[in-house]
């Protein structure tokens, strides 16, 4: 190879492996309530895109088997980027840790249960108004499996503290598709037709009452041949139900997802 290919070589391998260092990520810690009504000390990871702001934000509610688990870290992490490459910070709350789940809540899921994890949403909420750089009247919640679960209580006002104020938006993937009493959130689900955990079905009929009977949008949609969790790219377990990756499926979620953020956190208003 020539001295100049190789230069080219070495320009291009060092654009393709700096190209993923572009956002900053660290741990953080913040308030949070416990299910007794106690202070208590949340962590999370927070990552920012580059630039100087103000920055809409996404709230990530991880699976059951929380961030100490390989593939449930790598999954939240590749959709942390993704959000950061679109423009907005992220903060991946882990509700287990804290209350001494550290291998998460697979085998109990009542043991932190939607209610609580809805609480620990609204506690990432106000922390992230805290921070100078982020439009706090634009945060989304994301939740995936056991987070999708939680994320329907937490666009769900009957369940809410007094003071918080809604999500701007709201993306649930592979969710237990809970009806809600008072919704007043915008709310995309994806699931798989597939899904031998939660039912594609329970969320094709879901029969909301909205808060004061406003009109909020909801789309759902079904990938045919995709199973849960069909957007992690690489299982490095058997966890003892049917997964597998979907590329189509992640490929098309990917899309929805981008849409769905960019029309409720950067139009005007």
């Amino acid at each position: 190879m020539k001295k100049s290919s190789v230069l080219e070589f070495s320009l291009f391998l060092f654009a393709a492996i700096t190209c993923t260092f572009l956002h900053a990520q660290k741990w953080v810690n913040f308030e949070g309530t416990s299910e007794f009504g106690d202070n208590m000390q949340l962590s999370g990871v927070l990552t920012v895109p580059q630039g100087k702001g103000p920055f809409p934000a996404v709230v990530m509610l991880c699976g059951c088997a929380g961030l100490n688990n390989f593939d449930d870290k790598i999954l939240q992490q590749s959709w942390a980027d993704q959000f950061a490459a679109w423009g907005y910070v992220s903060l991946q709350v882990d509700s287990f840790g804290p209350r001494g789940y550290k291998d998460g809540v697979c085998v109990g899921g009542d043991e932190v249960d939607n209610r609580v994890r809805a609480i620990d949403a609204f506690a990432a909420k106000r922390y992230l108004g805290t921070i100078e750089i982020i439009d706090k009247q634009k945060i989304a919640v994301a939740g995936w499996s056991h987070g999708g679960w939680a994320l329907m209580a937490a666009i769900d006002a009957f369940y809410r503290a007094e003071g918080d104020l809604p999500f701007k938006a709201a993306i649930a993937f592979y969710p237990w598709c809970l009806s809600s009493y008072k919704r007043d959130t915008p709310l995309l689900i994806l699931i798989g037709e597939k899904d031998t955990i939660f039912s594609s079905n329970d969320c094709l009929n879901r029969r909301d009452k909205t808060l004061n009977n406003v009109e909020y949008e909801q789309k759902v949609i079904v990938y045919p041949n995709a199973t849960h969790a069909f957007d992690i790219k690489k299982f490095t377990k058997d966890y003892g139900v049917p997964m597998r990756h979907d590329p189509e499926a992640t490929a098309d979620a990917i899309l929805q997802v981008e849409a769905f953020l960019a029309r409720y956190l950067k139009t005007s208003g």
